[in-house]
């Protein structure tokens, strides 16, 4: 008996430690360094950023050691969740490039170089035009890219994107997208589609081109946020989303409604944005989706905003069931409340980069205020007034 009871221990204890083993495989872990003049950056902060399934974006701080070390265990793993890693040092945030962890993998090869002057490619966005509209309870999304290559020989690239040849040109896409397709511009045998967006393997020659690809992104619940983030500076960003159906909400600044019969667009523009920065959209649906943009729409429409040919067709508004306008003292009021939102929105972020909110309450607030902040723009909307500028919230470090 007492033999039996001491197989069945034995047992019981390799299931547990079996069970355990399971558990940790199924994580993944991030190492690096922080270096700077080839000298690792002791006790610096860092902070890892995870993009997760329902547009979840959540940070976790950590800190290097004496040799500027840092490593973050215990990470969900798979194609629903992206990691980056920042550090801010000095005056300049750093950031790596985006981790998709398989189970059990270890990356220990992150390595963030700060205070030093990275030489940059000869590229750069002259022109962006952002695309959004509804079809059967997904976003469809159509980007048009003009990209300018002022070198004088071709550009092969420097960084390597995991599992695959060094790359030329890096397209970010937002985190869960979808059947994406290549339209123009680049030559698809060469086209790689990552978790982080398009990597281009070919050299790139001097000279300007246009590029032109779509994909989907799914719809989560009442708001969608979607992420945009930036490779290469942009001179002119200009993202335009199908107001038929859509309300949406964003950091960039608010231009007015493009009118292109039967479709509007509420248009939203940033001037001047800087690599590896990104933008957020928020979108909401108003109206089912009924009469899909078609593709003539599209390329019209694209036209028009890079050919500067849009003004003409702003403030063109169909009268026909158009809210009635809103009393001077209820703009203020709304305006008020919308910039005190956006002010609310950054102290919980802050809050919850130094480890004051636990990230189910952080979650829960964040949704709140989101759901409030919406409501509050669409008033504004609906009535003909723009969104006052979000610019006046300042951009917090990752």
């Amino acid at each position: 008996m007492r033999q039996g009871k001491r197989v069945a221990a034995v047992l019981i204890g390799a299931l547990v430690l079996w069970c355990s083993t399971a558990a940790a495989s199924a994580t993944g872990s991030i190492r690096g360094t922080v270096v700077h003049q080839g000298e690792g950056v002791a006790h610096q902060r860092v902070m890892l950023i995870r993009f997760g399934p329902d547009q979840r974006v959540e940070r976790f701080p950590g800190e290097t050691d004496a040799e500027g070390r840092f490593r973050f265990d215990n990470l969900e793993t798979g194609e629903a969740f992206t990691y980056v890693v920042g550090v801010r040092y000095g005056d300049a945030l750093y950031q790596s490039d985006p981790i998709v962890l398989q189970a059990g993998e270890v990356r220990s090869d992150v390595v963030l170089r700060v205070g030093e002057a990275a030489a940059a490619p000869p590229l750069r966005i002259a022109r962006q035009v952002v695309l959004v509209a509804l079809q059967d309870e997904r976003f469809v999304v159509r980007e048009i890219v003009e990209l300018r290559h002022r070198g004088t020989t071709p550009y092969t690239g420097e960084a390597v994107a995991s599992g695959h040849a060094t790359f030329s040109l890096h397209l970010p896409l937002p985190p869960g997208y979808t059947d994406v397709r290549l339209l123009e511009g680049l030559e698809s045998e060469h086209l790689h589609a990552l978790p982080a967006g398009l990597y281009y393997t070919a050299p790139l020659p001097p000279g300007d081109r246009r590029i032109v690809y779509t994909y989907e992104l799914p719809r989560r619940g009442r708001v969608t946020t979607v992420l945009f983030e930036r490779a290469l500076p942009t001179e002119v960003l200009d993202v335009l989303v199908d107001a038929t159906h859509l309300a949406a909400n964003s950091d960039l600044g608010f231009v007015g409604r493009l009118a292109l019969e039967p479709h509007q667009f509420l248009h939203f523009r940033g001037l001047d944005l800087e690599a590896r920065s990104r933008s957020w959209l928020q979108l909401a649906v108003v109206h089912g989706a009924s009469r899909w943009l078609r593709l003539g729409a599209y390329a019209l429409v694209g036209a028009l905003v890079l050919g500067g040919l849009a003004a003409p067709l702003y403030g063109a508004r169909r009268r026909q069931g158009r809210a009635a306008p809103l009393l001077p003292q209820e703009v203020s009021r709304l305006e008020a409340e919308y910039g005190r939102l956006l002010r609310a929105l950054a102290r919980l972020d802050d809050r919850h980069a130094a480890g004051e909110l636990a990230a189910p309450v952080y979650q829960e607030r964040r949704q709140q205020l989101k759901r409030r902040l919406l409501a509050v723009a669409a008033a504004l909307q609906q009535s003909g007034q723009p969104f006052p500028p979000a610019t006046a919230v300042p951009r917090r470090p990752a």
